[in-house]
Parts: structure tokens; sequence; C-alpha cells
């Protein structure tokens, strides 16, 4: 029937609804006729639902998509009448699956009839992405990368001269992929299959062999993206945006903005662009964030173990399989070395040891790559191997049986037994495994000459003996490097620490724990990281790493020790991702840190986690849960630190925050005051931020009391602090708006919006963009001012602006704050909305003030304090700072 609906009026449908009737009388005369009948009439229904998505579109009256449409219309219309003359010829035949008879010859006609239907979708679907694309063109310049010198090239894997085989599915991704094919559209192709198989090496290899420095190149750019965590695949954006010399973007840059620059780039560049998505889980960690949006015109590869990946939003994938016999020699002949293949016995050898590998890419990789270590005949290390043979064979079982049947655990068990002899080999393989495995700097086992470390990791004070440990490492193939970073294979990891001793894994853990936290940059007297972002992002990924395999561990019933440098290295690299604002993250490092001390031990340690998490819980929203925590952390900050230290008296600062938050702005000013006098023996170069804050804060609460001339006197105080020493564009920005917020509480409208204006305009993009929060709200108080002094139509466009941002960022307080706004603009301008590109109306906007309130209500944690009033809600859930 859909085919019916969907068919232009000027059609005669009689003969439609005719030749359908008889179908029905004649193919559902019994019940096999019947199942038949529905198999087939739904088969038609999936591939018209997908042409009638461009039927009733505004493609509808293009002669190319009406020539197209009909002659979908007459493939029905004769494959109907097929059938009924078939089920004429035969009234009682049944209908089976025998692969002969009355259904075999439907079944083949229906097959060739939807295979023509499908082509003529294709042709619709090229047509609409073609005219979608020329409409962009016209509404916007695209960014052309005119300062750049193309081909551009983010690849974190060197080319691989050993890369062979693999040549049909190249051909296949690059026949579904070919941006001279479809150049208008955005298109994904799925490698997918078991780890080791070589899903990576065959992304890698299709875009160094497409995007090669010459005229006839596919792309012109290339971006890989680790995928394994939200982090690795914000790193990894961030390097895109680097290598495009995106303008505002910095490596210090608010991540969102550095993911809404690359998407922006890819949206309107008219160049022919590859995205890879390297080891993705599922697509909920890709989607809706980081995969191209709507109107991007380019390729997608995806990589991944698990073959639901292969499904929408990609069009095609390829499963891959195991070498061949061939695929598999011509490998392994191209890794080994000295290898006498004219001598007989090794010949034999050789081919008995690639039967047992199974044509596995990866296993055979490390076993030819052992044989070079060690510099073993084939023959010799066939006898040695063979003695594993039967823990080898396991059957894995499960769903990939049919394409490997066989373990790996051999061939990790191989290099273990290898490194097990080598102490510092041991150790510094280990620490490679509990890290993440991709981009893990060289650097960072350069240790310092008086960090101390265990015996057998002094080593790590030599950067030469590190080399020559790493060499060594890596001539059995399980660790590969470029540009001073080292990168395994995950299934090695986990086989390594599942195979080694626990005290052997605990003794190689404290160690790492150690490395890592001296590298990774340290958070002190309250102070932002904000200056040390690019060291901590090459070290993040690492400390998340270590953090969650320490937790694995002690599900799987090892207890590997908490130590002093694994809890300082969670408590800063958990405010590092705090000040990224992933609080998810921030508290998944806090949780495991909490469990993993000892607070008669580490107590200050625990202090510190408590404080991050505290800071963590206020800005979302959880107020009582960020009292408790900060009210914990001052307790044990004031047995050890005493009254007086600035880390005791900034966690006063925090609780005093929440208690603002909460709109108890007396109580919030009689903290704050008690945390600076306690602060008076610190040195002024210490105190001098910390005084700065305390200023501002005063000010602020003065101007929430309407205490005017002690908030103006408190905030210029806080200004000339920051004057009198070294800057800080944060701290300034956010004294800026409190005069703002200062000035508009007391009318002075102009030097208001003048501040604002300031806050929006003054400052670098990667200031701004470290407080979006604080530029949305900037706009929404020039809105107010605009519609306080009558300029109804600039007011609407700052609403418009703010709206726009505070919905990016999922601010659901400013989104509620703004739409009341909207309403009140609306009541006393109803012709004002009639402006907008999208028309509103006062009742719809009302209706989305009640979602949004609705929404935030089931927030509310039990416990909170209910605010009385819609816009008291609203507040409630904004950050006390950026209100």
């Amino acid at each position: 029937m859909l085919v019916i609906a969907m068919l232009p009026h000027s059609i005669e449908t009689s003969l439609a609804w005719g030749i359908l009737s008889l179908i029905f009388h004649l193919g559902f005369v019994t019940e096999e006729r019947s199942r038949k009948m529905m198999e087939t009439l739904d088969a038609v229904r999936k591939v018209l639902t997908k042409v009638n998505r461009y039927a009733g579109s505004d493609l509808g009256n293009d002669e190319e998509v009406k020539e197209a449409l009909m002659d979908i219309h007459v493939k029905l219309l004769e494959f109907w009448v097929k059938i009924v003359r078939e089920l004429r010829k035969h009234p009682l035949e049944k209908m089976t699956d025998t692969g002969k008879g009355l259904w075999k010859d439907i079944n083949d006609s229906l097959r060739n009839t939807l295979m023509e239907i499908q082509q003529r979708y294709e042709d619709i679907r090229e047509l609409a992405d073609s005219t979608s694309f020329s409409r962009n063109l016209t509404l916007q310049q695209p960014m052309s990368g005119s300062s750049l010198t193309f081909p551009v090239m983010v690849l974190p894997i060197p080319e691989n001269p050993n890369f062979c085989g693999r040549e049909k599915t190249l051909e296949n991704m690059h026949k579904y992929l070919d941006p001279s094919k479809r150049r208008f559209r955005l298109s994904c192709f799925t490698v997918y299959g078991l780890g080791g198989i070589g899903k990576t090496q065959v992304a890698t290899a299709y875009a160094y062999k497409y995007c090669r420095n010459d005229e006839d190149r596919s792309y012109d750019a290339v971006f890989w993206v680790t995928s394994e965590t939200r982090a690795a695949m914000s790193k990894s954006f961030s390097s895109i945006a680097m290598a495009l010399k995106l303008p505002g973007i910095t490596e210090r840059s608010d991540p969102s903005s550095t993911l809404s620059a690359v998407h922006a780039w890819l949206k309107q560049t008219d160049k022919r662009w590859l995205l890879i998505f390297d080891n993705a889980e599922k697509w909920d960690d890709i989607m809706p964030d980081f995969w191209p949006q709507a109107g991007a015109a380019g390729a997608v590869v995806v990589t991944s173990r698990n073959f639901n990946l292969a499904d929408s939003p990609s069009s095609a994938g390829e499963e891959l399989a195991i070498f061949s016999p061939d695929e598999s020699t011509e490998f392994a002949k191209s890794i080994l070395r000295d290898w006498d293949a004219d001598d007989d016995h090794e010949q034999d050898a050789f081919t008995k040891l690639l039967s047992r590998l199974d044509g596995l890419p990866l296993a055979i990789h490390q076993i030819c790559s052992l044989i070079n270590g060690e510099g073993n005949t084939v023959a010799d290390f066939l006898e040695i191997y063979d003695e594993h043979a039967a823990e080898f064979h396991q059957d894995r079982g499960g769903e990939h049986q049919a394409f490997y049947s066989h373990s790996l655990e051999t061939v990790w068990l191989l290099a273990i037994n290898k490194y097990s002899q080598d102490p510092e080999s041991q150790l510094l393989l280990g620490a490679i495994c509990f890290l993440s495995p991709d981009a893990i700097p060289e650097k960072l086992f350069h240790a310092r000459k008086d960090l101390a470390l265990p015996d057998d990791a002094l080593f790590c004070r030599s950067p030469m003996k590190v080399r020559k440990t790493l060499r060594n490492i890596r001539s059995s193939g399980t660790i590969s490097m470029s540009k001073s970073t080292i990168r395994i294979h995950r299934l090695l990891q986990a086989a390594f620490l599942e195979r080694i001793q626990p005290e052997i894994q605990n003794h190689i853990f404290k160690a790492t724990s150690t490395l890592l936290n001296d590298a990774f940059p340290k958070q002190r007297f309250g102070d932002p990281l904000y200056d040390e972002w690019p060291s901590c992002s090459k070290y993040i990924l690492h400390a998340q790493s270590l953090a969650r395999k320490w937790r694995s561990s002690l599900q799987n019933g090892v207890r590997l020790e908490a130590t002093a440098d694994f809890l300082q290295l969670l408590s800063h690299a958990a405010w590092y991702f705090r000040e990224l604002a992933d609080f998810e993250s921030a508290t998944e490092l806090v949780e495991i840190g909490l469990e993993g001390a000892q607070e008669d031990q580490h107590e200050l340690i625990v202090g510190h986690l408590l404080n991050t998490l505290g800071v963590v819980k206020d800005l979302t929203h959880e107020y009582h849960l960020s009292r408790q925590a900060l009210e914990r952390c001052l307790q044990i900050r004031l047995r050890h630190l005493g009254p007086d230290h600035l880390e005791t008296n900034g966690v006063k600062t925090n609780l005093a925050s929440i208690i603002a938050s909460q709109g108890q702005y007396d109580v919030a000013l009689e903290l704050f005051q008690q945390a600076e006098k306690a602060s008076t023996s610190s040195s002024a170069q210490d105190k001098r931020l910390a005084s700065c804050r305390y200023a501002a804060n005063y000010g602020r609460c003065f101007t929430q009391l309407g205490e005017y001339a002690k908030a103006r006197e408190h905030l210029q105080r806080s200004r000339d602090i920051l004057d009198s020493g070294r800057d800080n564009s944060i701290y300034r920005r956010a004294i800026d708006h409190c005069f703002g917020n200062l000035n508009l509480a007391e009318q002075l409208l102009e030097a208001a919006k003048a501040n604002y204006e300031t806050c929006l305009k003054g400052y670098a993009e990667d200031i701004m963009a470290k407080n979006q929060l604080l530029t949305c709200g900037c706009h929404y108080k020039i809105a107010l001012i605009e519609m306080q002094s009558g300029h109804h139509a600039n007011a609407l466009t700052r609403i418009e602006t703010a709206l726009d941002l505070a919905m990016k960022l999922n601010a659901q307080g400013y989104v509620g704050r703004i739409l009341l706004l909207k309403a009140e603009l609306a009541k006393k301008d109803d012709s004002i909305l009639l402006g907008l590109p999208v028309e509103e109306t006062a009742e719809e906007i009302e209706l989305k003030i009640g979602a949004v309130r609705s929404n935030l209500e089931g927030l509310l944690v039990s416990g909170s304090d209910v605010p009385p009033s819609t816009g008291d809600l609203f507040t409630y859930f904004i950050p006390w700072q950026a209100r």
C-alpha cells in the first residue's frame, strides 16, 4: 500500500489496487501461502520505506525524481502481475523452501525487483545529497584551509613497510568511500573482527595509500581518533585542531570549543577528508559528540572488535578474516631475517609453524619477531614452541570460533618468559602494560636523579639505558615506537599482567605510580592547572588507565598497594579532569583514590580528593554531597595543617561558595572572612591570588546583600591585588563580570553593559573558552539591560545568542532563566517574536519553561532545599560564580 500512497496524484492507482486485491485473494488461500506472501510484502515494505523519505520531500517535484519514482512504480506493478500469473497457474501448489517450484520463481523475481528499486533509490539519494550540498554552499563560504599545506596527516602510526595482503579489503573500502564518487555526503566503512586481526593496520594502510603527497591522491587530509575513551577522543580532536591551525584554538583550549571548531572545519571545508575512529567499542561512545555533524561531507573509517558497529550509521563494512596460507607466508617472510628458505628442514618447520599460528596477523608478527630477537632458526624455535602446543590450541569458543579457534596465550607467554630473566625489561614492559596503550611518552621513563626508585628501576635515571631497554623490548615486536612515543597492543597488556606473579605485578605497579606521579603537574593552594594543560594532556590517559587497572585487579582478587604516589597522582589528575569539565572522569578517579587510601597513612591526600569531589559536586549542583565532602576535607586539614594554612582556608572558601550557591550570603561572607583572617601568616606571594579571590567573593556577597558601597570597595581591592603582580586573565575576567553584576544591581545600565562587553570582547578566545557559562551569562545580562532600555530587537538578538550557547553546554539552569526573560520580553512586545527565523508563540515558550522546570525538579536530590519559585529553581542550577 505504501507505494500507492506515495505515488503522484496524476497517476491512476486503480490498477495497482486491483492487482493487490487479486494477490490477497490468491495468495492467502492457505496458511502456508499467507506466511510466504507476508514475507514478500514485508521485504517490499522495507525498501519502499526508504524511498518514501524522498517522495514527499521538496525533491518530489524534481523531474529526475519523478522519473525514478515512476520507474519504481512500474517495476512493482510488473512484479505484482507476475505473482498473480504464477498463483493462477499453480492454484494448489505449496510454497516451500525447497529451492525449486513456485516459491523459488517468486523469490527470484522479488530479489531482482528489489535490486532494481534499490538502484533507483541510490540515484534519488545521490541527487538529494547533491542538492543539499549546493544549498550549503550558498549559505556559507567553505573553509579552504588556504594557509595550510596539504595533505595534512594526523596519524600516530608510521607506515608499515611489511604490510601485505588485504588488497581486496582496501579495494572494497575505496570503492565505497572514494570521494570522487560520493563527494556530497558522508560515507562510512567499518572494519571489524578479532583483536589482533589487523584492523588498525588496515585503516593505516588505507590512509597512507590514498593520501600520498601527489596530485593523484584521493584525500587532502587524514585524521586519526583514538576511541577507547571519551578523554582519548577529546585529545585526538585537539591534535586535529592543532594540525589544522584552527583560529583561536590552542593546546589549552576548552575541549568543547576545540570539538566545535573541528566539526565546523569538517562541515565547511571544500577539502577531501578522511576521519578514522580506531578501536571504538560502541556507537554511544562516539555519537553524538564526536561523529561528524549533519552536512559534513567526507569519509569515515571505524575499526572495532564489535561487529555491531557495521550497522547504522555505517552503510558498509567488512569483517577481517584470518590470512590465507599464501598471505601468511608472504607476511612472515617480510618479517623474518636471515632465514634459509632453501633448507628443506627449515622450510618444513616454517610451514608447520604457520599452520599453528592459523593466519592471525598479530600472532605471526609476534612469533617471527621473537625468532629474530632470539636469533633462533625456525626449526629450533619450533621445538620450544611445541612444548606449549596444547595450551596454544585451546578452543576459544564464542562467536569468533569460525574465524580463529585458537588462543593467543602462548604467544604472550613466550614474551613474558623471555623478560622474566631480565628484571629491567620486565619492569619497563610491565609499566607500559599498566598505561594507556597508545602515545606513551618515552620521556615518562626518564626519571630525576633524586627520585626514589627500587633497584631494578634505577636504570630510568639514565635516558641511554632506557633507550637500550626499549630497543630490547621492541626487538621482539612487543611494542612499536614513533616520534619518542610507545605503542603496545592491548591484548598483550592484559596477557602480561595476568601472567606475572601478584608480588611482581605489585612491584611494577608501585614503580609505575612513582614515575607517572613525578611527571604529572601538581595543583597547589587552590590555583588552577591551566598553565600546565599541555603537559597534563600527555599523561592524563595513562593516569586514568593506571587507576582503572588498580580497580580491575582488586575486583579480580589482587590488591595492588595504593601508595602515596598513586593516590597523589589520582588527586591531581582528578582536578585536571574537573578543569576540563569532565566531571564523570574526575569523580571516577576520586572514588578509586578513596577506595585505595588508608586514612591513617594518607589522610592529607584523602583531603585533597575530598576537596576535588566537593568542587565537582558543586558544579553538578549536588550541593548537599558537595558540602559533606568539603566539611570532611576541612576537618582533615585543620588537624594536619592547622587553621592558618592556605590549603585549609582554600577549602573554607569552597565551602563558603556552596553556602552562597544556596542563597545564604551572610553565612558565606562570614566564612570567607574567617578564611582570609586565618591566612595572614602566609607569605604575601603565596596568598596574593587567594586574597584576590577573597576580595572578589566579598564583592559578590555584598552585591547580593544589597550593600553596594562595600561590594564596590572589595571588588576594587580585588582588582588592585591582581594588578600588583603577575596577571591572571581568568581572574580578571571574573572580576569584570562581578563589576557588571554590581552596576546592574545599582541600575547603572551603561556601565554594566560595558563590563559585560569587556568580558565578551576583551580577552583571548582560549580564556573565554575556559568559562563559557560566564559568556552565556554576559549575553543574558546584556539582553536584560537592552530590554529595560526599551531596545527589544537588540534584547531578542542577545537572548537567542545566550540560548544557543546554553543549549550547546546543556546548561539547563541558564536555558530556563533565558526562556523566562524571553517570555517577559514577549509580554512587553507581542510582535517581537515575529522576527525570529523560526516562528514561536508565547504559549510555546511557556511550554518550554515548564519542560525545563520539570526536568530540573527531577534532578533535585532528596533532602535538598527546594527553591520556592521557577526563577529560583533555574538560578539554583547555575554555578554561583556564573550567575
